[in-house]
Order: structure tokens, then C-alpha cells, then sequence
């Protein structure tokens, strides 16, 4: 009763087909990763695809900065739907 209340959607049924690849330098100080998916969500009726990548570089064994990008598109019903991300982190072992 309360779902119908606040109109909540029907739970997704996802299913992805997804690859990662990773390549990194012979030193272990920058590196590339590239990732993709397609994917079916059949309780929507909806397609999706992604694709991203991200820059490794480690100018230090305890430091590692990052540099990513992800884009994903959604059609569902005849609507498209875009989500852009990108992100930096810097990450230090103590």
C-alpha cells in the first residue's frame, strides 16, 4: 500500500555484459584503464551502454594520482537518458 502511495517504479532486472582492460607501464608508474558494458534491463523494457576509461600515474610507490571519465546512455520507452562522470583522486598509503 505505501509503494503505490509514493509511486515507486517496479525494481530493475539488469543484465550486463561488461569488459575491463588494463595496461600499465613497465615501471609501475602510469597506466591506462579502459572499460565498457551493454546491458538489458528487462523489467523496463530499457537498453543501456557505458564506456570509460581512467589515467594511473604513481610518481611514488606510496602515492597514486587518478584521472577518470565514464559516459552511459540509457533508452528506455523511447526516452534517452545521459549520465557523464568524471573524477581526480589522489591516494597516499601511510
Amino acid at each position: 500500500d505505501f509503494a503505490a502511495l509514493i509511486g515507486l517504479v517496479p525494481r530493475a532486472s539488469v543484465d550486463e555484459a561488461s569488459m575491463a582492460s588494463t595496461l600499465a607501464s613497465p615501471r609501475g608508474d602510469f597506466g591506462v584503464q579502459l572499460r565498457g558494458g551493454l546491458a538489458n534491463d528487462s523489467a523496463r523494457d530499457a537498453r543501456l551502454w557505458r564506456a570509460g576509461g581512467t589515467l594511473f600515474w604513481a610518481p611514488h610507490r606510496t602515492t597514486r594520482f587518478a584521472l577518470g571519465y565514464e559516459n552511459a546512455i540509457e533508452v528506455a520507452s523511447g526516452l534517452v537518458g545521459t549520465r557523464r562522470a568524471g573524477w581526480f583522486s589522489f591516494h597516499v598509503d601511510l
